[in-house]
Protein backbone atom coordinates (compact mmCIF):
# COMPACT_ATOMS: atom_id res chain seq x y z
CA UNK A 1 0.00 0.00 0.00
CA UNK A 2 2.94 2.43 0.71
CA UNK A 3 4.77 1.89 -2.41
CA UNK A 4 1.43 2.72 -4.24
CA UNK A 5 1.40 5.76 -2.28
CA UNK A 6 -2.03 5.04 -0.14
CA UNK A 7 -2.05 6.92 2.85
CA UNK A 8 -5.64 8.39 3.53
CA UNK A 9 -8.48 5.54 2.60
CA UNK A 10 -11.56 7.11 0.86
CA UNK A 11 -14.66 6.32 2.51
CA UNK A 12 -15.81 3.26 0.41
CA UNK A 13 -13.02 1.88 1.70
CA UNK A 14 -12.79 3.19 5.37
CA UNK A 15 -16.38 1.72 5.53
CA UNK A 16 -15.72 -1.69 3.39
CA UNK A 17 -11.94 -3.02 4.28
CA UNK A 18 -12.81 -3.83 8.31
CA UNK A 19 -16.06 -5.44 7.73
CA UNK A 20 -15.16 -7.26 4.60
CA UNK A 21 -12.39 -8.65 6.88
CA UNK A 22 -14.70 -9.56 9.12
CA UNK A 23 -16.19 -11.95 6.89
CA UNK A 24 -19.13 -9.99 6.58
CA UNK A 25 -21.37 -9.77 3.14
CA UNK A 26 -21.56 -6.51 2.02
CA UNK A 27 -23.87 -4.68 -0.25
CA UNK A 28 -22.35 -1.13 -1.60
CA UNK A 29 -23.15 2.12 -3.00
CA UNK A 30 -20.39 3.51 -4.61
CA UNK A 31 -19.59 5.16 -8.20
CA UNK A 32 -16.84 4.89 -10.22
CA UNK A 33 -13.65 6.18 -9.33
CA UNK A 34 -14.66 6.06 -5.47
CA UNK A 35 -11.69 3.74 -4.92
CA UNK A 36 -13.61 0.58 -4.36
CA UNK A 37 -11.41 -1.14 -6.48
CA UNK A 38 -9.10 -1.14 -3.66
CA UNK A 39 -11.75 -1.63 -0.87
CA UNK A 40 -12.75 -5.07 -1.94
CA UNK A 41 -9.09 -6.24 -3.14
CA UNK A 42 -7.07 -5.31 0.23
CA UNK A 43 -9.05 -7.17 2.65
CA UNK A 44 -9.22 -10.66 0.20
CA UNK A 45 -5.86 -10.24 -0.29
CA UNK A 46 -4.96 -10.30 3.54
CA UNK A 47 -6.87 -12.81 3.81
CA UNK A 48 -5.64 -14.67 1.69
CA UNK A 49 -2.20 -14.42 3.06
CA UNK A 50 -3.81 -16.61 6.04
CA UNK A 51 -4.56 -20.34 3.68
CA UNK A 52 -3.99 -23.03 3.80
CA UNK A 53 -0.98 -23.60 1.48
CA UNK A 54 -1.00 -27.10 0.70
CA UNK A 55 -3.31 -27.89 -2.21
CA UNK A 56 -4.17 -24.83 -4.43
CA UNK A 57 -7.52 -23.78 -5.29
CA UNK A 58 -9.43 -20.70 -6.61
CA UNK A 59 -10.40 -19.08 -3.52
CA UNK A 60 -11.95 -15.64 -4.86
CA UNK A 61 -13.94 -14.86 -7.80
CA UNK A 62 -14.29 -10.92 -8.75
CA UNK A 63 -16.98 -10.15 -11.37
CA UNK A 64 -16.48 -7.01 -13.63
CA UNK A 65 -19.27 -6.38 -16.61
CA UNK A 66 -16.73 -5.21 -19.03
CA UNK A 67 -13.54 -6.55 -19.98
CA UNK A 68 -11.70 -3.21 -19.71
CA UNK A 69 -13.31 -2.96 -15.73
CA UNK A 70 -11.65 -6.41 -15.67
CA UNK A 71 -8.48 -5.40 -17.18
CA UNK A 72 -8.35 -2.53 -14.69
CA UNK A 73 -9.15 -4.31 -11.69
CA UNK A 74 -6.41 -7.10 -12.51
CA UNK A 75 -3.46 -4.40 -13.04
CA UNK A 76 -4.79 -3.17 -9.21
CA UNK A 77 -4.81 -6.37 -7.77
CA UNK A 78 -1.27 -7.20 -9.06
CA UNK A 79 0.04 -4.37 -7.43
CA UNK A 80 -1.88 -4.80 -3.95
CA UNK A 81 -0.38 -8.93 -4.12
CA UNK A 82 3.05 -7.92 -5.63
CA UNK A 83 4.88 -8.39 -2.07
CA UNK A 84 2.56 -11.92 -1.47
CA UNK A 85 2.46 -15.41 -3.04
CA UNK A 86 -1.15 -14.64 -4.62
CA UNK A 87 -1.93 -15.89 -7.98
CA UNK A 88 -4.01 -13.96 -10.02
CA UNK A 89 -5.79 -14.89 -13.35
CA UNK A 90 -7.79 -12.75 -15.64
CA UNK A 91 -10.56 -14.30 -17.72
CA UNK A 92 -12.34 -12.36 -20.25
CA UNK A 93 -13.77 -12.61 -24.01
CA UNK A 94 -10.65 -11.58 -26.59
CA UNK A 95 -8.24 -13.35 -25.06
CA UNK A 96 -6.67 -17.03 -26.18
CA UNK A 97 -9.06 -19.38 -24.49
CA UNK A 98 -6.73 -22.65 -24.17
CA UNK A 99 -4.19 -20.36 -22.97
CA UNK A 100 -6.54 -19.40 -20.20
CA UNK A 101 -7.76 -23.01 -19.78
CA UNK A 102 -4.33 -23.79 -18.67
CA UNK A 103 -4.17 -20.82 -16.70
CA UNK A 104 -7.66 -22.03 -14.73
CA UNK A 105 -5.74 -25.47 -14.62
CA UNK A 106 -3.09 -24.23 -12.17
CA UNK A 107 -6.17 -23.20 -9.48
CA UNK A 108 -5.38 -19.27 -8.72
CA UNK A 109 -6.20 -17.73 -5.89
CA UNK A 110 -8.17 -15.30 -7.49
CA UNK A 111 -10.14 -14.80 -10.68
CA UNK A 112 -11.08 -11.45 -12.69
CA UNK A 113 -13.54 -12.43 -14.58
CA UNK A 114 -16.61 -10.70 -17.41
CA UNK A 115 -19.54 -13.32 -16.84
CA UNK A 116 -19.98 -13.80 -20.70
CA UNK A 117 -16.49 -15.72 -20.48
CA UNK A 118 -16.52 -16.92 -17.03
CA UNK A 119 -20.04 -19.19 -18.01
CA UNK A 120 -18.11 -20.31 -20.59
CA UNK A 121 -15.55 -21.94 -18.78
CA UNK A 122 -17.71 -23.62 -16.40
CA UNK A 123 -19.62 -25.16 -19.05
CA UNK A 124 -16.70 -26.15 -20.78
CA UNK A 125 -13.19 -26.20 -19.44
CA UNK A 126 -13.07 -29.78 -17.97
CA UNK A 127 -12.30 -30.08 -13.71
CA UNK A 128 -12.72 -26.28 -13.67
CA UNK A 129 -15.48 -25.46 -10.93
CA UNK A 130 -16.34 -22.99 -8.95
CA UNK A 131 -17.12 -25.35 -5.98
CA UNK A 132 -13.74 -23.98 -4.20
CA UNK A 133 -14.61 -20.52 -3.88
CA UNK A 134 -14.88 -18.71 -0.65
CA UNK A 135 -15.28 -14.92 -1.95
CA UNK A 136 -17.12 -13.57 -4.56
CA UNK A 137 -17.55 -10.22 -5.47
CA UNK A 138 -20.05 -8.62 -8.08
CA UNK A 139 -18.81 -5.02 -9.58
CA UNK A 140 -21.47 -2.33 -10.96
CA UNK A 141 -23.99 -5.08 -10.53
CA UNK A 142 -26.32 -2.41 -12.39
CA UNK A 143 -24.27 -2.59 -15.10
CA UNK A 144 -24.25 -5.74 -15.81
CA UNK A 145 -27.71 -6.33 -15.36
CA UNK A 146 -29.02 -3.43 -17.71
CA UNK A 147 -26.16 -5.44 -20.24
CA UNK A 148 -28.26 -8.48 -19.92
CA UNK A 149 -26.10 -10.69 -18.00
CA UNK A 150 -28.83 -11.68 -15.33
CA UNK A 151 -28.75 -15.37 -17.04
CA UNK A 152 -25.42 -15.28 -16.21
CA UNK A 153 -24.77 -14.21 -12.82
CA UNK A 154 -27.76 -16.68 -11.34
CA UNK A 155 -26.19 -19.46 -13.09
CA UNK A 156 -22.75 -18.11 -11.55
CA UNK A 157 -24.39 -17.21 -8.19
CA UNK A 158 -25.99 -21.16 -8.10
CA UNK A 159 -22.47 -22.92 -8.61
CA UNK A 160 -20.55 -21.22 -5.72
CA UNK A 161 -20.82 -22.99 -2.33
CA UNK A 162 -23.57 -21.42 -0.37
CA UNK A 163 -21.05 -20.65 2.67
CA UNK A 164 -19.07 -17.88 0.80
CA UNK A 165 -18.91 -14.44 1.55
CA UNK A 166 -20.51 -11.79 -1.00
CA UNK A 167 -19.37 -8.25 -1.93
CA UNK A 168 -21.74 -6.48 -4.05
CA UNK A 169 -21.37 -2.85 -5.59
CA UNK A 170 -23.66 -0.94 -7.64
CA UNK A 171 -23.84 2.85 -8.58
CA UNK A 172 -27.93 2.38 -8.52
CA UNK A 173 -29.95 0.24 -6.80
CA UNK A 174 -32.68 -0.87 -9.34
CA UNK A 175 -35.10 -3.37 -8.93
CA UNK A 176 -33.15 -5.74 -10.68
CA UNK A 177 -29.77 -5.60 -8.19
CA UNK A 178 -32.29 -5.84 -5.19
CA UNK A 179 -33.80 -8.81 -6.56
CA UNK A 180 -29.72 -10.08 -7.37
CA UNK A 181 -29.36 -8.98 -3.25
CA UNK A 182 -31.93 -11.02 -2.61
CA UNK A 183 -30.66 -14.18 -4.49
CA UNK A 184 -27.07 -14.22 -3.35
CA UNK A 185 -26.29 -12.16 -0.16
CA UNK A 186 -27.14 -12.97 3.44
CA UNK A 187 -27.64 -10.46 5.66
CA UNK A 188 -25.67 -8.05 4.33
CA UNK A 189 -24.24 -4.62 5.75
CA UNK A 190 -25.23 -1.88 3.92
CA UNK A 191 -22.40 1.19 3.28
CA UNK A 192 -24.17 3.98 1.33
CA UNK A 193 -21.23 6.48 0.55
CA UNK A 194 -22.89 8.31 -2.61
CA UNK A 195 -25.85 9.79 -1.34
CA UNK A 196 -28.47 8.99 -4.52
CA UNK A 197 -28.55 11.24 -7.73
CA UNK A 198 -25.51 13.29 -6.07
CA UNK A 199 -22.96 14.45 -8.81
CA UNK A 200 -19.54 15.26 -9.31
CA UNK A 201 -18.59 18.16 -7.67
CA UNK A 202 -16.97 20.16 -10.83
CA UNK A 203 -19.49 18.60 -12.98
CA UNK A 204 -21.77 20.83 -14.91
CA UNK A 205 -25.04 19.64 -16.74
CA UNK A 206 -26.64 20.99 -19.32
CA UNK A 207 -29.35 19.60 -21.38
CA UNK A 208 -31.22 20.84 -25.23
CA UNK A 209 -34.91 20.35 -24.74
CA UNK A 210 -35.61 19.04 -28.93
CA UNK A 211 -39.50 19.51 -29.02
CA UNK A 212 -41.76 17.09 -30.45
CA UNK A 213 -41.82 18.12 -33.79
CA UNK A 214 -38.67 18.84 -34.44
CA UNK A 215 -37.30 15.30 -33.51
CA UNK A 216 -35.17 15.21 -37.26
CA UNK A 217 -33.59 18.36 -36.57
CA UNK A 218 -31.53 16.34 -33.60
CA UNK A 219 -28.24 15.41 -36.42
CA UNK A 220 -28.07 19.25 -37.04
CA UNK A 221 -28.51 20.55 -33.26
CA UNK A 222 -25.42 17.68 -32.73
CA UNK A 223 -23.60 19.37 -35.75
CA UNK A 224 -24.05 22.95 -34.81
CA UNK A 225 -22.79 22.21 -31.26
CA UNK A 226 -19.36 20.61 -32.07
CA UNK A 227 -18.89 22.81 -34.75
CA UNK A 228 -19.29 25.84 -32.51
CA UNK A 229 -19.36 25.42 -28.99
CA UNK A 230 -17.71 21.70 -27.99
CA UNK A 231 -14.96 21.48 -30.73
CA UNK A 232 -12.33 19.40 -28.61
CA UNK A 233 -12.51 16.08 -26.47
CA UNK A 234 -16.07 15.22 -27.11
CA UNK A 235 -17.78 11.59 -26.70
CA UNK A 236 -21.14 11.40 -27.82
CA UNK A 237 -23.37 8.65 -26.93
CA UNK A 238 -26.10 7.15 -29.83
CA UNK A 239 -28.66 4.33 -28.91
CA UNK A 240 -27.42 1.82 -31.91
CA UNK A 241 -25.06 1.23 -34.36
CA UNK A 242 -26.73 2.36 -36.95
CA UNK A 243 -26.88 5.66 -35.92
CA UNK A 244 -23.23 5.84 -34.73
CA UNK A 245 -22.44 4.67 -38.11
CA UNK A 246 -24.66 7.61 -40.04
CA UNK A 247 -23.36 10.06 -37.75
CA UNK A 248 -19.74 9.52 -38.13
CA UNK A 249 -19.72 9.97 -41.76
CA UNK A 250 -21.54 13.15 -41.81
CA UNK A 251 -19.24 14.43 -39.60
CA UNK A 252 -16.42 13.44 -42.15
CA UNK A 253 -18.41 15.35 -44.88
CA UNK A 254 -18.80 18.16 -43.05
CA UNK A 255 -14.80 18.18 -42.15
CA UNK A 256 -15.28 17.38 -38.37
CA UNK A 257 -12.49 14.84 -37.22
CA UNK A 258 -14.29 11.99 -35.33
CA UNK A 259 -13.64 8.13 -35.00
CA UNK A 260 -16.62 5.57 -34.44
CA UNK A 261 -16.54 3.22 -31.07
CA UNK A 262 -18.94 0.16 -31.47
CA UNK A 263 -20.05 -3.62 -31.15
CA UNK A 264 -19.43 -4.25 -35.33
CA UNK A 265 -15.77 -3.31 -34.80
CA UNK A 266 -13.20 -6.07 -33.78
CA UNK A 267 -10.90 -4.81 -30.80
CA UNK A 268 -8.14 -4.30 -32.52
CA UNK A 269 -9.61 -1.60 -34.51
Amino acid sequence: LSQLGFIQPTPIQRQTIPIALMGRDICGGAITGSGKTAAFLVPVIERLLYRPRKIPSVRVLILTPTRELAIQCHSVATKLASFTDTTLCLCIGGLNLKKQESELRARPDIIIATPGRLIDHVRNSPSFSLDTIEILIIDEADRMLEDGFSAELNEIVKNCPKSRQTMLFSATMTDNVDELIRLSLNRPVRLMIDPTKATAVKLIQEFVRVRKHREEDRPSMLVALCKKTFRRKVIIFFKNKATTHEMKIIFGLLGLKAAELHGSLSQEQ
